[in-house]
């Protein structure tokens, strides 16, 4: 399989743990009260988005490594970067 698909499939599977089974009721209700509830959703994307695509395109996680640069943009990098 091409890698571009490869990873198209894996962010589409991502999104779709992420806004399904893995939003709780409480993540739902919290959005009409806040941003709390936004920026956990938000996270819950981030966690099975790094962990899907290193999983199907094939990076072990211990090599994946968080950055927040300077102008506050988080992404992940592989440590071989």
């Amino acid at each position: 399989m091409q890698p571009f698909v490869k990873l198209f499939l894996a962010v589409l599977l991502a999104h779709l743990l992420s806004d399904f089974p893995l939003q709780s009721p409480g993540m739902v209700r919290g959005k009409q009260q806040g941003i709390r509830a936004y920026l956990a959703h938000g996270a819950v994307h981030l966690v099975v988005l790094i962990l899907c695509v290193a999983t199907f395109i094939g990076i072990p996680l211990a090599d994946l490594t968080l950055v927040l640069d300077d102008g506050g943009a988080l992404y992940c990098r592989a440590s071989g970067d």
